[in-house]
Formats: C-alpha cells, structure tokens, sequence
C-alpha cells in the first residue's frame, strides 16, 4: 500500500509532529509514503532526518485570519492562489499515477490540495481535522460553503477528538470517526520521576507566544498566588514568540507584578522530553485545543496537568487525570496551583495513573494501526472489484 500525505504547512507543529510520526510508524507495519510539501520551511528538515521522500509543490491554503476575512485586496490576491492551487492538482495528479498511489491522506482541513486529483485518479480520499480553526487558530475558511461541500467528498474524515467531531459532524455524518493523535514513545525508556524533590515546584507552560495559548491568564494567577504567600514556585514559558508585540505585554505585565525572579521565557526548544523532565507541573490555558499534544506529552513524562476546562483538553483530562479550572478564570487556576503546593502526596497519585492512562491510549502505535485499519477498509472493495 502506498499513501501521499499532503502537509498544508511546511513549519513546525502539532500536525508536522504527528504527521511524521505516522509515517514512521506505517513504515514499520510496510506501508510507502511520499510527501507534499506547500513550500520550503523547518518540515524538510524532519522529513530528511527521517528519510521520508517529498516533493515541493508551490500551494496556498483556503483559510485567512478573521480579521482579514472580507478585505478586498485578500480576496483579489486568493483569486490568482485559487488559479495556481487548481493548474498544481495537475502535478499532483501526475504523482499519483508515477508513484502508484494507493490513496490520497490530506493532514489538515487547513487546506484542499490533492482532492481534485484524488478525485480525478479515483483514489479514496482521507482528510485529517486537526483543528477548530476559530476558536484555537483564530481563522476560517474563505467560502464556508464552498469548503464544507468539498470536504465533503472525503471517503473518510478524521477528527483527532470527539470535540472535533461535534463540530464538523455537519459536513458528513457517516464518514468522520475519531482517531486520537499519537504521540511516538518507540524506543524511549523513561525512568520514573522523583516527583517534587526540588525545593521549588517547576511549572511550565508550552505553546507558541500567542493570546489563544492564555499566558496572561497564568501571569494573573501566579500574581495571586505569590501575593498568599507561596515562594517556591517557578514557571516557565517554552515557545515562540508568533504575535508581534505580544510578549512586550506580557513583559510589561510580569514586571508590573514583581515577578522576573519567577516567571522566565525559555523560548523555543527542539527537545521537549527534556523540558519536561525538569519539570513538575503543565499548565495547558489555551482558549481551546483541538487534541492536546502538549497535555498528553506531559502526562508521559509524568507531569501534573492543569488544564482549562475547554474542548479537548478537557477531554482527555477528564478531572481524573489532572487538574481543570474554569478557563478565562485566573483566580480558579490560581486556587488549583494551590491545591497543587499544598497536596503533593495526593498529586503523586494523580501523576502516576494519568502516565499510564497516556501511554495506553495515545500512543502513534495506536493512532498508526487505527489509520491502517482506515486505508484497509477504504481500498479493500477496489481491490475485490
């Protein structure tokens, strides 16, 4: 069996990570796969690394920031992207029949490319939704419409939660199903934590710098916690700075309340294993996560998770293996940091069952065989015709 993934992004991210997980992990089971790349960017990299053969195709995907939604000149320039993303489905096409492509694997709803040729070539299409757009990337599609009706055409689409599938269930009601993301353990053998051994309780917060991912919230509750009293706290952001100006905010914030000797930007790191081995407690704030690699990742590494009570992290959280707090609330996480400092003995509990609870359902072993079981169902009646 041979699958092309289509990547609609050529950076870093939750997508990239999964994607190439998947890929490995098919690998291993015997299946063949080739890439499609928007655009040269840090993906290359992992896809060399990896050994996975790809191909550059110059496309635009069909989303656009809220704000720029009805803009006269975004419009104008997305006429002549349409045009171009329409004349590429043609080497895209050309790939499929060259490399004798089983079926066509779109990774996001980020964008459409490769569906044209699916449907031309007469291969099942798969597309991958990996995100609520709105309410965690802050876009949305161009012509909803339009977009609905061609996603529409999948033979199956993927949702990497329930949450995700409550909200596109409209589209295709018999063709979505949940497939939660994987995160890839193979090989790593991870020793278990000497929970809160240090004299100062580590909490880091990862994601990109961005007012989705709730940084504000984490200053305001971390304020109130050093004003009660707790002195053994440290938090740490880790990510990217991706909204100009927006980190000078938080800046501004963090000195306002005293609170350089506390709270420290990291910024980006490759290797976040190691991130969370220095670490005790995750604060996941975001407005909303479609699927949480970040929550399941702390979890493995056996780190406290304190979550806002939206969409996926919720979840998977499920007030058993964390910790949640009413999101846009920053005294109800400044009271759960507390609970946190003031029962570690109980918190080890919690960390040690919600380990195990990541390790036996989100792995990419997991995710690869239910996608293998996916592509086996979609091809199979080709084959017997």
């Amino acid at each position: 069996m041979k699958i092309l993934f289509i990547a609609t992004f050529s950076g870093l991210s939750g997508a990239t990570y999964s994607l190439i997980d998947t890929i490995i992990n098919l690998r291993n089971k015997g299946i063949k796969s080739f890439v499609v790349i928007p655009k040269s960017g840090p993906i290359e990299k992992l896809l060399k690394e990896n050994q996975i053969s790809y191909k550059k195709i110059r496309l635009f995907n069909w989303i656009v920031p809220i704000d720029m939604k009805d803009q006269l000149i975004d419009k104008m320039k997305w006429g002549i992207k349409r045009t171009i993303n329409s004349l590429q489905e043609i080497r895209i096409l050309s790939l499929i029949y060259i490399k004798k492509i089983d079926i066509v694997h779109v990774n996001a709803i980020t964008a459409s490319w490769g569906t044209t040729a699916s449907k031309i070539s007469r291969k099942p299409l798969v597309w991958h939704i990996r995100e609520f757009l709105e309410e965690d990337l802050n876009k949305t599609f161009r012509n909803r419409k339009k977009s609905y009706k061609k996603v529409r055409n999948a033979d199956r689409l993927i949702a990497i939660s329930n949450s995700v599938q409550e909200k596109y269930q409209v589209i295709s009601p018999k063709n979505i199903i949940t497939i939660y993301n994987g995160i890839n353990r193979k090989g790593l053998n991870y020793k278990p934590k000497d929970l809160f051994s240090n004299d100062k309780v580590t909490f880091t917060l990862a994601g990109r710098i961005t007012a989705k991912k709730g940084h504000e919230e984490v200053i305001e509750a971390i304020n109130l916690v050093n004003q009660a009293g707790y002195n053994n706290v440290v938090v740490d952001f880790v990510g990217s700075e991706v909204e100009k100006g927006y980190k000078n905010k938080l800046v501004t914030k963090i000195n306002k309340y005293n609170l350089e000797d506390i709270i420290f930007f990291k910024g980006y790191k490759n290797d976040m294993d190691k991130v969370w081995e220095e670490s005790d407690v995750a604060i996941v704030s975001s407005t909303a996560e479609a699927f949480g690699r970040v929550t399941v990742e702390a979890m493995m590494n056996e780190n406290l998770v304190i979550g806002a009570n939206s969409k996926g992290t919720a979840e998977i959280i499920q007030n058993k293996y964390g910790l949640l707090y009413i999101q846009g609330n920053y005294n109800s996480l400044a009271n759960q940091i507390i609970y946190v400092l003031e029962n570690t003995k109980d918190i080890k509990k919690v960390i040690r069952k919600s380990s195990q609870y990541a390790f036996n359902n989100f792995t990419s072993e997991i995710n690869s065989q239910k996608l293998l079981n996916t592509y086996t169902e979609l091809i199979q009646p080709i084959s017997k015709g």
